[in-house]
């Protein structure tokens, strides 16, 4: 056994390793997902929903920050799930989620994808106010695009999840009336506790923590979501968590599902222990559609009013 939750067969320790490589493979894949994939999605189309691109949610250094709404056909009003993208808080865009989005969309959920200032050229807690930011503006503006702002949910993946995550907890704390309830979460492998991720065996970790926080460690704890979850104003929201278990972060979703089930949060933990770091970003592979199916369900059994739908 090891720090990681289990014994690692073979080919695991093969996947293990390649997430971990310093050049070729990781580098090509994440510059796929982050450079082709997003311009892929603009020639999506479907009847089933109409995406209304490039919407200013807030101004920053007096340039824009956007967001897309993904709207279903029909009348509504629907559910909100507002999706965070990956990228270690560096790299990436709302596009990188599009085809989350629409998958949320075709299943009757208005979508909101957003933006965010990235590091290092924006360091902590930019990336944060962003959140926060985008998720006043939801609340307040879910009506116009037929949307409930009573019915949230939030999800992300890798710096997502971990955005996400802190977007879930800190609107629990309830020190900021603008703020909304959010009413279920889905995280895709995120960082949950920045000392122990600055412990992950991984070359890119120390890369990531300076561009993210430059010198300042007295940042780590604000940022993560893991010390945010005590004496909350509002219920914390049901969470689900996807862990791959050829990923560095395999053991912050374990981590995380454990301190939210003690303190009383329904938790849903999926373990794809054979697959790497990124699944969600691959709208082909099994884990990628498997794990949309699971959050559809989840967000359909917490935010809809008879709490017992189930996605198509």
């Amino acid at each position: 056994m090891n720090d990681r939750g289990h014994s690692l067969t073979l080919p695991e320790r093969v996947v293990f390793g390649v997430a971990n490589l310093e050049r070729g493979v990781v580098p090509a894949l994440a510059w796929g997902v982050n450079e082709i994939l997003p311009r892929l999605m603009h020639l999506a189309a479907d009847e089933r929903f109409q995406v209304l691109r490039g919407i200013p949610y807030k101004l920053a250094d007096e340039q824009p920050i956007r967001l897309d709404v993904i709207r279903p056909a029909g009348p509504g009003p629907f559910p909100v799930v507002v999706g965070i993208h990956g990228g270690a808080w560096m790299i990436g865009r709302k596009e990188n989620l599009r085809h989350a989005g629409t998958w949320f969309a075709k299943h009757g959920f208005l979508t909101v994808l957003i933006n965010y200032r990235l590091a290092p050229a924006h360091r902590w807690p930019a990336q944060a106010e962003d959140v926060r930011d985008a998720l006043i503006w939801v609340r307040r503006n879910a009506e116009a695009f037929g949307g409930r702002p009573d019915r949230i949910g939030v999800f992300g993946d890798s710096a997502g999840g971990h955005l996400s995550a802190w977007g879930a907890a800190v609107t629990a704390r309830a020190e900021d009336p603008e703020l909304p309830t959010i009413a279920a979460a889905a995280h895709w492998y995120g960082v949950f506790d920045f000392e122990k991720f600055s412990r992950v065996p991984w070359h890119r970790t120390p890369q990531i923590l300076e561009a993210l926080f430059g010198d300042d460690r007295s940042r780590w704890r604000e940022a993560s979501p893991r010390y945010h979850l005590d004496d909350p104003g509002r219920p914390l929201p049901p969470t689900m968590l996807f862990a791959a278990g050829g990923d560095p972060l395999w053991s912050q979703s374990l981590m995380y599902a454990r301190e939210l089930r003690q303190r009383g949060v329904e938790v849903e933990l999926k373990k794809y222990k054979r697959n790497i770091h990124g699944f969600l970003n691959l709208p082909m592979s099994p884990e990628c559609r498997a794990s949309l199916k699971h959050s559809a369900r989840w967000f359909d059994r917490w935010l809809r009013d008879d709490q017992g739908a189930q996605a198509a």
